[in-house]
């Protein structure tokens, strides 16, 4: 399950999917109690970052994101920009999986927030599920 705006879910999406040019994430627990994430991420500036489809890089993405993809001691991944910061988090505990990091969309203005203790804070687009 995911912890999404003080609910938790088995799927939602968040954001502008339909799109190309903005900011939307989205996730789903497949069969094997796996979280998967798809999402288009943006920086504070609204410049385009990258886009990962079903927990990969969209193809066509720049190595440099390739590089900066790691798994955590315990179940998650992250992203992390040059300077060590991360833009995008997932960690599992206890069933439920925390996307952690700030979002933002086109125009660099937030559209959700994600941390351990509050989950993801939107303030875009929501659907549940």
């Amino acid at each position: 399950m995911f912890n999404v705006a003080t609910n938790l879910v088995n799927k939602f999406l968040i954001g502008w999917p339909d799109q190309q040019d903005n900011f939307y994430l989205t996730g789903f627990i497949n069969e094997r109690g796996e979280p998967i994430i798809s999402c288009r991420i943006f920086t504070t500036n609204g410049n385009f970052l990258f886009e990962l489809e079903q927990n990969k890089l969209v193809e066509g993405s720049s190595d440099y994101w390739k590089r900066r993809i790691g798994f955590l001691s315990g179940p998650g991944w992250e992203v992390k920009d040059e300077f060590g910061n991360t833009v995008l988090e997932t960690e599992t505990i206890n069933n439920v999986t925390c996307i952690n990091g700030t979002f933002y969309d086109n125009k660099g203005v937030i559209a959700a927030e994600g941390d351990r203790t509050k989950g993801l804070v939107v303030n875009c687009p929501l659907t549940m599920g």
